[in-house]
């Protein structure tokens, strides 16, 4: 996932959890879901800084209650075993709450409901994700601020194209291995909640490469990013390292399961 992707997600938790420090393994379980993830760090080196983000998954019930560290946590209610919101706390005091609609099984949209301007809207083809759109409410009319257009191929996003506002769209296309997403086995709403800058969690396997376009109707891959994968038994990650094509780090995670 690119740093401006990352900048506009709408539940923004990479953001809101980065800079906490090293916590340690405060998280707790009651029965969760085999392999569903327990940790998740993350170190960015982006344009000279250097940010830290550090996250557990806590359960009751076999159900993923909380996304916490010791100072933000993200409390999660469900309706008919789908997300229907969450509140986000820091210092326990609420910060912003979200509220999730569905058609059917497929998500429609994430509304921030403590201000009532801030939404997602995800719109399919067929059942399978083709965009998201960002908007604000201006006055009484909902405007987009940026729009992301997938295109699908066996549960990956093969390109996606990307608009920022009134800048001219940049496209991205992927490669990917044949082992599983870190949330694989889990609530496949809760991938809507985490935003790395080392994997798109919103994937059935992993990107090992990442290719840049010169404009958004070119056809020459430029190779941008590549990615080292560790994983364990299960075939999950363990470790992603994400590198320039220079051999520069740009991001490294870790990845802890039940």
């Amino acid at each position: 996932m690119s740093k401006l992707s990352k900048l506009f997600t709408l539940l923004i938790t990479v953001t809101l959890f980065s800079c906490s420090g090293d916590e340690g393994n405060n998280s707790t379980a009651v029965n969760p879901p085999a392999n569903s993830l327990k940790k998740v760090t993350e170190t960015t080196y982006i344009a000279g800084n250097v940010e830290n983000f550090s996250a557990n998954f806590n359960y009751e019930n076999g159900i993923l209650k909380t996304i916490s560290d010791p100072t933000n946590r993200i409390e999660i209610t469900y309706s008919n075993n789908r997300i229907s919101s969450t509140i986000y706390y820091k210092n326990e005091v609420i910060q912003n709450s979200y509220s999730f609609t569905y058609n059917g099984n497929l998500l429609q949209t994430i509304l921030n409901t403590k201000n009532n301007f801030e939404r997602t809207l995800f719109d399919y083809n067929n059942g399978i994700l083709v965009s998201e759109k960002n908007q604000s409410l201006i006055g009484s009319t909902w405007q987009t601020g940026y729009t992301q257009n997938y295109v699908f191929t066996n549960g990956n996003i093969i390109e996606e194209n990307s608009i920022f506002q009134s800048n001219a769209p940049y496209k991205n296309t992927y490669d990917y291995d044949t082992k599983l997403n870190p949330m694989h086995y889990m609530n496949p709403d809760v991938r809507e909640l985490i935003g790395l800058e080392s994997a798109n969690l919103k994937t059935l396997n992993n990107q090992t490469n990442i290719y840049n376009y010169s404009n958004a109707s070119s056809t020459t891959p430029i190779l941008d990013f590549t990615c080292q994968i560790t994983y364990n038994a299960q075939n999950l990650p363990i470790s992603i390292k994400k590198y320039t094509t220079s051999n520069t780090l740009v991001s490294e995670a870790t990845f802890e399961y039940y």
